[in-house]
């Protein structure tokens, strides 16, 4: 009897902390407002190769535990493949292709995903001047009467 009884409350247990790790975290900052944008600038560094053309995004929502951020967003490829995409304090933190628990096929407020932002040229007269040729090794130059 003694036996059932704390078998009966250890499974109680284990079914509150299993509910327990899918309440929401409190997010320490309002949800960005360009994660849509930064999303697709981050697919189009990090994974290149996967096509953007017809993606969707999910609406912004907190994240639950285990997830490894305070935001997390869904994008949808025309594949059918999801992805899951975390953020705190403005910024992603991961990417991943998405898990049961991000439960991106029941996520709503899915739009198209913006194009990526197209890199920013560098600016005139830093990255594209040469180096100047270093001169501390080169022997100094002669003078027209041969010494020097």
């Amino acid at each position: 009897m003694i036996v059932s009884r704390t078998l009966m409350g250890l499974s109680f247990g284990l079914a509150l902390a299993g509910c327990g790790a899918e309440l929401p975290l409190a997010p320490a900052q309002p949800a960005p407002p360009n994660y849509a944008r930064l999303t697709a600038n981050n697919f189009a560094t990090a994974l290149p190769k996967i096509s953007q053309a017809g993606a969707t995004i999910s609406a912004i929502q907190p994240a639950v535990a285990p997830q490894p951020a305070n935001w997390f967003a869904c994008v949808k490829f025309a594949s059918g493949e999801y992805y899951a995409v975390f953020l705190t304090d403005g910024a992603i933190t991961d990417t991943r292709i998405a898990l049961g628990i991000d439960r991106c096929n029941a996520a709503t407020g899915y739009v198209a995903l913006p194009p990526p932002e197209k890199p920013k040229p560098a600016t005139p007269g830093t990255a594209d001047k040469p180096a100047k040729p270093d001169t501390a090794d080169k022997p100094a130059a002669n003078k027209k009467d041969g010494t020097n």
